[in-house]
């Protein structure tokens, strides 16, 4: 049997890092060499950046490939990468070639997303913070080129065209609420809207029309989206009676931004999921942790905004019944004011 070379080894733990990640025993019967040179072959490729461990304990680890050019390092395949590095590359030939410019993400992402569902590519799309994105991420300033030619590739040039043609003078507002509309994503628009009427200083029955219906359209079949869903929308609700409104809108333009990370970061893994990635894995290696982090942060936001409205109303100089004082009581007591 001939010795396999280091580099060899390397290539070969690469090659079956591809779609999953591995425990060291697992790459070790794949790549068919003894624990002890895989162990050395990882630790040299973990200098390199070219796998992480992703678990560690006294009886098992656990490494991942990097790609770099995916969400959260998510797995594809080499034909899927070199399709999506074709029609990025495509795309920004077309924008040089039309518009004399580079294309921004938006523009980019968006193109890219249009063309694989008018033209029928598999090729896998995701819903994330801003709405529906490739999977492997879309960067203008990236060199894509690629050998790589696709079936029906004159088809598909001519679509191109038209879908860069389509974007001309819109910015990446126009962009989002165009996508949402047609892939009829009400819960996206919804948000982009009350967002939009937040930063932009918009009267307070428009909030509370546009609140009322981001609330509705949340999830209710996730407790803990929706726990979040609802707090915020009980706060902001709370606040639109009060003076103070104006300005805290800061705080509620942030509380509102890393509640959405959480709702779209489920929305992430449920797309991922409807094409064949495993819930499971996804939780364990990819998005467990980040998304534990989003709630701690949002917890956190939801809670600074729930104090300063109760400290809001205890600086009011009123008078109060005896019920409605025991009912403030009760009301501070959550908050542990």
């Amino acid at each position: 049997m001939v010795k396999k070379t280091n580099e060899e080894i390397r290539r070969r733990i690469l090659s079956v890092l591809e779609h999953n990640p591995l425990s060291v025993r697992q790459i070790s019967e794949k790549v068919e060499s003894n624990w002890s040179t895989i162990n050395d072959a990882l630790e040299d490729l973990k200098e390199d950046l070219l796998v992480k461990e992703i678990v560690s304990t006294d009886k098992i680890k656990v490494y991942q490939k990097v790609t770099g050019d995916t969400y959260y390092n998510l797995p594809i395949t080499d034909e899927q990468r070199q399709f999506f590095r074709y029609l990025f590359y495509s795309v920004i030939q077309e924008y040089k070639l039309e518009k004399k410019r580079l294309p921004k993400k938006t523009e980019l992402a968006k193109a890219v997303v249009d063309i694989i569902h008018e033209e029928d590519i598999s090729l896998p799309t995701v819903w994330y913070l801003y709405g529906q994105i490739p999977l492997m991420i879309a960067d203008p300033s990236r060199d894509y080129s690629t050998s790589f030619v696709p079936e029906h590739a004159k088809k598909i040039s001519e679509s191109i065209r038209v879908i860069v043609k389509r974007q001309e003078n819109k910015n990446s507002h126009q962009l989002r609420s165009e996508q949402y509309n047609k892939y009829g994503n009400k819960l996206y628009d919804s948000k982009e809207r009350l967002i939009t009427s937040l930063v932009r200083g918009g009267n307070e029955k428009e909030i509370i029309k546009l609140l009322s219906e981001f609330y509705l359209l949340c999830p209710t079949d996730k407790p803990e989206v929706f726990e979040f869903a609802e707090r915020f929308n009980s706060v902001v609700g709370k606040f639109l009676y009060e003076d103070s409104f104006d300005k805290y809108r800061t705080q509620m333009i942030i509380s509102l931004e890393n509640v959405w990370k959480v709702i779209t970061t489920h929305s992430l893994i449920d797309s991922l999921t409807s094409q064949g990635y495993s819930r499971e894995e996804l939780m364990q290696f990819y998005l467990g942790s980040s998304l534990e982090n989003m709630k701690i942060v949002a917890d956190e936001c939801l809670s600074n905004l729930e104090s300063i409205y109760f400290s809001e109303l205890t600086e009011k100089d009123i008078s109060l019944t005896k019920e409605e004082a025991e009912v403030r009581g009760i009301m501070s007591s959550w908050t542990g004011e």
